[in-house]
């Protein structure tokens, strides 16, 4: 809901909690243009960019990162499949936001080779 104070629309932007940078971004940049077409473009050069979305050596470095942390993943002793799912998938979001994704096989796969020895026939 818009409030009107001396004639000026005025609506809250959407609150940046340091994850899910792009979908904060598209959020932001549809709130700036409401307000101004051009005032994402003054933004968008800001340190949110590069500490957030991070240069591409970052984005490089974090990617390797990630594909790491998903090929040495396993179930930890006394984990749950609902806590060890969560946490595959929480990398595989990450990874993805990246642009590296994994088909359906390739998941199903990883997750059955991690299972801990009392899940495995």
């Amino acid at each position: 809901m818009k409030d009107m104070k001396e004639g000026f629309p005025t609506n809250k932007p959407p609150l940046f909690r340091g994850i899910k940078y792009d979908y904060w971004k598209e959020r932001m940049i549809a709130h700036f243009e409401s307000i101004h077409i051009d005032l994402w473009d003054v933004v968008e050069n800001d340190t949110l960019t590069v500490t957030y979305k991070g240069t591409s050596q970052v984005k490089r470095n974090t990617l390797s990162l990630l594909t790491c942390n998903h090929e040495l993943s396993f179930m930890k002793e006394g984990e749950d499949i609902q806590c060890m799912f969560g946490h595959f998938q929480t990398i595989l979001n990450e990874l993805r936001s990246l642009g590296r994704t994994y088909d359906n096989y390739d998941y199903i796969d990883k997750i059955l080779r991690s299972l801990s020895r009392k899940w495995r026939p």
